[in-house]
C-alpha cells in the first residue's frame, strides 16, 4: 500500500494501480474491515481517471466507492466511521435530491443543504444560491464591484452546469463526479476572488495591517 501512495505522490498513475492490483492478490484480510486499503482507495480512483476511459473509469470508481464505503462502515454502535475517507465516496448520491441506498448519513439530515439543486429557491436552496445571497451582501458595493461581477459570472457558469447534473438519469457515479469537478472549480472561483474583495473592505484594512 505505501507503493500505491508513492506513485500517487510522483504521478505515476499506471504503476499506482499496478501497486493496488498486486496488493489485492495477497491480502489476507478478507473477512473484516481493511482501513488501510480503504485510505488509498480514492488515490487509486483519481489515477484511474487519469489512465482509463470515460466507460471504464466510472465502473472502476463506482467498484472502488463501494469498497470504500465497506471497509469503513460500522460493525456495532459507538464505533466511528473514517470521515476523511467517506467523505470521498458519496458515488451513488443523486445530488437532485440528495437521496441514495448507500447515501452517507450526513445527508439525511435536515440541515444540510446540498451543492446544486435542480431550480433552487428560497424554499428549496441549494449551497450556491445561499452562498450567492451573502456574497452579494458582502461584495457588491462600489469598491468592489468590478470584481464581484467577474466572480458572480463564473459561479454563474458553474451553477447552471451542476444544476444539470443527473436530471437525464445518468449513471449515479458519473454524477457524483461530475459534481465534485464542478466543487473544485467553485471553491477555485472563491479562493481566487474573496481575498482580493476582502482586501479592499475598510475593517479589513484596518485589522490586518
Amino acid at each position: 500500500l505505501e507503493l500505491v501512495k508513492d506513485y500517487y505522490d510522483s504521478a505515476d498513475y499506471e504503476n499506482c494501480l499496478n501497486a493496488l492490483y498486486k496488493y489485492e492478490g495477497i491480502s489476507t484480510r478478507i473477512f473484516r474491515k481493511d482501513l488501510d486499503y480503504a485510505k488509498v482507495l480514492p488515490m487509486a480512483i483519481i489515477a484511474a481517471k487519469e489512465t482509463m476511459s470515460e466507460s471504464d473509469y466510472i465502473t472502476f470508481a463506482d467498484k472502488y466507492c463501494d469498497l470504500i464505503l465497506s471497509n469503513t462502515k460500522k460493525y456495532k454502535d459507538g464505533e466511528d466511521f473514517d470521515w476523511s475517507i467517506r467523505y470521498f465516496t458519496g458515488v451513488r448520491i443523486n445530488y437532485m435530491n440528495g437521496k441514495s441506498e448507500v447515501s452517507d448519513v450526513t445527508f439525511e439530515k435536515d440541515n444540510v443543504i446540498p451543492f446544486a439543486t435542480y431550480n433552487p429557491s428560497e424554499q428549496n436552496p441549494d449551497l450556491i444560491y445561499e452562498m450567492k445571497k451573502h456574497l452579494k451582501i458582502l461584495f457588491d458595493n462600489p469598491d468592489t464591484k468590478m470584481t464581484y461581477d467577474s466572480m458572480i459570472s463564473q459561479i454563474d457558469a458553474i451553477a447552471t452546469d451542476a444544476r444539470k447534473v443527473g436530471i437525464n438519469d445518468e449513471n449515479p457515479a458519473k454524477c457524483y463526479l461530475e459534481t465534485k469537478e464542478l466543487e473544485y472549480e467553485y471553491f477555485e472561483v472563491l479562493k481566487t476572488y474573496v481575498p482580493m474583495m476582502l482586501e479592499k473592505q475598510e475593517f479589513f484594512k484596518s485589522a490586518f495591517q
